[in-house]
């Protein structure tokens, strides 16, 4: 239980800091999980109208085609912006909450700081303020995971129970 109110601390301490920051990550988290699996059904489509067809659907393949690479181009872009916007929003989240800490410190008595629980509470607290951000995108990267697994099930078990049966 002590997890689940620090999930939701970093969530609310990161939201109070940067918004956009909280919303790309989740948007990423979706579009991460599920365009993935959407480019290879596309793909598959337009293997299967190759193969099958005979007259091939020109005007079908090429649509799907620049579906595929529009989405290739989405995850460019999101790749982009978090390699550029990312590591400048974690310094500022690492320095805000880096702020908060002196500033409550500079607040307590100095007799506390000689008392070795508190110091190392305080040192504790001080090499962690990084792992915010990273404890952020981890937990929405285990839901993108999900995202791209309970996408891939239904399509899975739609070839053969037989791939069901060995994802458990």
């Amino acid at each position: 239980m002590k997890s689940y109110s620090f999930i939701a601390r970093v969530f609310t301490t990161v939201w109070k800091i940067n918004k956009i920051y909280v919303v790309y990550l989740v948007i990423n988290a979706i579009l991460s999980g599920t365009l993935p699996l959407v480019s290879a059904y596309l793909l598959k489509n337009v293997i299967d109208i190759v193969t099958v067809s005979k007259s091939g659907k020109l005007d079908t393949i090429i649509l799907m085609i620049g579906l595929i690479v529009l989405i290739d181009i989405l995850v460019l872009i999101m790749n982009k912006i978090g390699s550029t916007f990312v590591p400048i929003v974690v310094m500022r989240i690492s320095k805000k909450i880096t702020d908060d800490i002196y500033e409550k410190a500079s607040r307590i008595k100095y007799s506390l700081y000689e008392s070795p629980e508190f110091y190392d509470k305080f040192e504790v607290i001080c090499k962690e303020k990084d792992g915010f951000s990273n404890v952020l995108r981890y937990i929405l990267s285990i839901f993108s995971s999900v995202i791209s697994l309970s996408m891939a099930i239904p399509v899975l078990l739609g070839y053969s129970w037989m791939i069901g049966a060995l994802l458990l």
